[in-house]
């Protein structure tokens, strides 16, 4: 009886050894702001997208956007979460599940547009149904619905061309973010020139 009590004496102090090893990080929060927008043209006709420069070309059935909300992140806390529970107080670190930290969104988006501006006549049209992404399962969606799954955080999007038909040759692309607090953040591409 006693050979079994140093037994397990001595892997109780064992494993508060080498779980000791594995401490969890401490927990921080953090509050987001977005402060702008920023937005960028690509070509997806080769094996990587490529950013398309002013004097590219390119075709409209390969032409994507690539949005990108520029955000502040301010940390708010830095929250201590110590138990002691026998040997296992840093059990969650040996198994690799220790908490990340928390992402609060101040001021969340309430819409966005795309827009192009036809270069020869400056006229000015609402392109949002044009441009499509795909979720999480392969699947075309549009960009409300894309809005909708994704309600909490918007750091950055990729948005390709699903209707291209009667596209001028020359186009400009804005977008233009509403956020529910009435702020709106809008960016430009350069002319765009198309095959």
């Amino acid at each position: 009886m006693l050979k079994k009590s140093i037994i397990l004496l001595t892997l109780f102090f064992l494993l508060q050894t080498i779980s000791s090893c594995f401490d969890c990080p401490d927990i921080e929060s953090y509050n987001v702001n977005y402060t702008g927008v920023k937005i960028n043209a690509f070509n997806t006709a080769g094996f990587y997208d490529v950013a398309v420069m002013e004097t590219d070309t390119i075709y409209k059935n390969a032409f994507g956007l690539t949005v990108g909300m520029i955000i502040e992140m301010e940390q708010t806390a830095q929250n201590f979460e110590k138990w002691n529970a026998f040997a296992f107080q840093s059990a969650a670190a040996v198994i690799n599940d220790c908490p990340g930290p928390f992402y609060f969104y101040v001021d969340s988006i309430e819409n966005l547009r795309i827009f192009a501006s036809v270069s020869d006549t400056s006229e000015v049209y609402d392109y949002t149904q044009r441009f499509g992404t795909f979720d999480y399962a392969g699947n075309l969606i549009s960009v409300e619905e894309l809005l909708e799954i994704r309600a909490e955080w918007h750091d950055g999007f990729q948005f390709q061309f699903i209707d291209f038909n009667e596209i001028p040759d020359k186009l400009t692309f804005s977008v233009e973010v509403t956020m529910k607090s009435g702020n709106v953040y809008s960016a430009k591409t350069s002319t765009v020139h198309f095959y």
